[in-house]
């Protein structure tokens, strides 16, 4: 399933003005340049927004009010980091999960959740005891264990238990999150980083651009677009072994693969035939079926729904760029959006009934939810900062985000049910974060 989908534009701001990154292209022969600037200004060439009344529409939800007592080790209170780290871990897992508020007073709370932890050698066995308050009824226990250096995961894990004995529904607190790093440097690379913002870790290193990243549905690779071997081409590469593959090669542009949900083919933006289209192919690449015909215009960021029977995408067919959909053999293309006149990019929710996009709107770009069925939207950040690049979480409720103020792209994440929860701050590294894209299933 595509978890994020984005305009090809990673050297622009939302402004339209370039970026101050320094890079100088060397890696991106001059016929790749034409068509990724034919890209941006088949795109941009309405930018002004359409001042119509967004349309609120919200999901009925209530938290569950849950204490959580500090780890103890062995039974007995602990002062020590390790112990810290892992009480503050499940407090900020069952905060943002969606479906949890912890609060210091078990008066106050419906839920109590009992930690406690053992550690032998490089081995940690964590207890979770979750009782209802009112009864005193002990609900469910679980023990977890792991490697002591993996504390924080091993907790993540506790936390999903939770979430799934409770809500029926996987948590998200082991999941993880591909980006796009340049380190204040002149290139690009993919990383990967958990979804509360720890264990960094950096997957490609080509001095070169690596951007729009995609997951493979049981999260073992990595499919993305790369300039390494000119011009711009489809790889694919194993998150364990580091095994790389080049996908799709053809003349011209090769970006934005995305991966259907069974994972036996792909959507992607292929040049090949002269104008930038909407293809499908399968997983290596071969006999790409063409499904769009833009008449002048260019299609881009396809998306797929979680169960692969429809493709979004975007277009500007009819002037500025929107957001349609389609089959997945190019039939019934319909356009989905209306009231706004600039969209960059847009992904399915995991549940089906939302896409979230962003859109040029009272002078930023700022994400929004698209209700599928009754065609209306929710705005969803706001601001004098930018916001853009939306890839739903596997619960469908949070989303991370690109955050640009000035020439600082940074990484958030907002729980889209909750008004009163402050999106959090995912990166905070040197230079720019942007093409998030959450991860299907945990490690």
């Amino acid at each position: 399933m595509k978890r994020n989908s984005q305009a090809f534009s990673p050297e622009l701001n939302p402004g339209g003005r370039i970026k101050r990154t320094g890079w100088t292209g060397r890696f991106v022969p001059a016929v790749s340049g034409i068509l990724l600037l034919a890209v941006l200004l088949c795109f941009s060439s309405e930018m002004r927004a359409a001042e119509r009344q967004i349309l609120i529409t919200g999901e009925a939800f209530q938290k569950t009010r849950v204490a959580v007592s500090g780890f103890t080790r062995s039974g007995a209170p602990d002062a020590s980091a390790l112990t810290q780290t892992l009480s503050e871990t499940l407090r900020f897992d069952l905060d943002h999960s969606g479906f949890f508020t912890t609060l210091p007073d078990i008066k106050q709370a419906e839920v109590f959740v009992k930690t406690d932890y053992t550690v032998s050698g490089n081995d940690i066995a964590t207890d979770c005891y979750v009782y209802e308050v009112s009864s005193n009824k002990a609900l469910f226990g679980r023990r977890l264990s792991g490697r002591a250096d993996q504390a924080r995961r091993v907790v993540h894990r506790m936390a999903d238990v939770i979430v799934k004995e409770m809500t029926r529904v996987d948590g998200i607190a082991s999941t993880r999150i591909a980006f796009v790093a340049d380190g204040g440097e002149r290139h690009k690379d993919i990383n990967l980083i958990d979804y509360d913002g720890h264990n960094l870790v950096r997957v490609t290193n080509d001095k070169t651009f690596s951007v729009a990243p995609d997951w493979s549905p049981d999260g073992s690779k990595i499919y993305y677009t790369t300039y390494l071997y000119g011009y711009p081409r489809v790889c694919s590469i194993d998150l364990e072994t580091g095994k790389r593959r080049v996908i799709s090669s053809y003349p011209g542009l090769n970006a934005f693969p995305a991966i259907s949900p069974g994972g036996k083919e792909m959507a992607l933006s292929l040049s090949k035939d002269g104008a930038v289209e909407i293809y499908a192919a399968s997983l290596d690449g071969k006999q790409p079926r063409r499904l769009t015909r833009s008449q002048g215009g260019v299609a881009s960021s396809p998306c797929w729904s979680p169960t692969g029977t429809q493709i979004a995408f975007v277009s500007n067919r009819g002037g500025g760029a929107q957001i349609y959909a389609m089959n997945p053999d190019g039939s019934n293309v319909r356009r989905l959006l209306s009231g706004f006149s600039y969209v960059t990019s847009l992904d399915w929710s995991p549940r089906g009934n939302h896409i979230a996009f962003s859109a040029r709107y009272g002078g930023t770009l700022q994400i929004f939810l698209l209700d599928v069925d009754r065609r209306t939207t929710r705005q969803i950040t706001s601001g004098s900062a930018s916001h853009e690049n939306p890839s739903f979480a596997p619960n469908g409720i949070h989303i991370v985000y690109v955050r640009t103020s000035g020439y600082e792209s940074d990484l958030y994440v907002v729980d889209t049910r909750d008004k009163e929860l402050q999106p959090y701050r995912l990166t905070s590294l040197q230079g720019n974060e942007t093409y998030p894209t959450w991860s299907p299933v945990g490690y």
